[in-house]
């Protein structure tokens, strides 16, 4: 009467991280299965699409199958299992690889030049581009700088951007 316990090991719903995953999906049955399946779609950073398959194994009584995460990009991770009597269970998960620091822009640009008045103009998504969200800062001389400011003052002025996106990658770019 009980359907099949279905179980994900290795990582969480809506996970995001800077490292490969080595994802578990584990089936126990007491009475014996119909159907095992557990499929992965993979989406690069380039919206590029592919299916991914996994065999399962038997291990400790169980059912498992091994999946290694291993590419930047969405992992959109589904599994089921049927018994005999027909019960089935299900589990869906969706997480996020990101292994590469965000990319900054325009600021080597500004490195050695020489100016009347210095103002940064540029959007965030002109200056940073990452796969996932990020926070970012822009200090002029180590303090925060709003964009838009004119800065007229005499002197070596230093610029530094700074990125971090969601799986904790980091990125800076400084200009003098």
């Amino acid at each position: 009467n009980s359907p099949p316990e279905v179980d994900i090991e290795g990582a969480a719903d809506y996970m995001i991280t800077g490292r490969p995953m080595l994802v578990t999906c584990k089936v126990s049955e007491e009475n014996g299965l119909k159907e095992l399946r557990a499929s992965v779609e993979h989406e690069d950073p380039d919206g590029i699409k592919r299916e991914m398959k996994g065999g399962w194994a038997d291990k400790d009584g169980a059912k498992e199958c091994i999946l290694p995460l291993e590419e930047d990009g969405i992992y959109r991770l589904d599994m089921s299992a049927t018994d005999m009597a027909g019960n089935v269970a299900s589990k869906k998960m969706q997480m996020i690889l990101d292994t590469q620091d965000p990319l900054i822009r325009h600021v080597d640009k500004l490195e050695g030049r020489h100016m009347r008045e210095f103002y940064w103009d540029y959007e965030k998504e002109a200056v940073i581009e990452d796969f996932t969200s990020y926070t970012y800062q822009i200090r002029l001389d180590g303090s925060l700088y709003t964009v838009g400011d004119k800065i007229s003052g005499e002197g070596r002025h230093i610029l530094c951007v700074e990125a971090i996106d969601s799986a904790g990658n980091k990125a800076q770019a400084k200009a003098g």
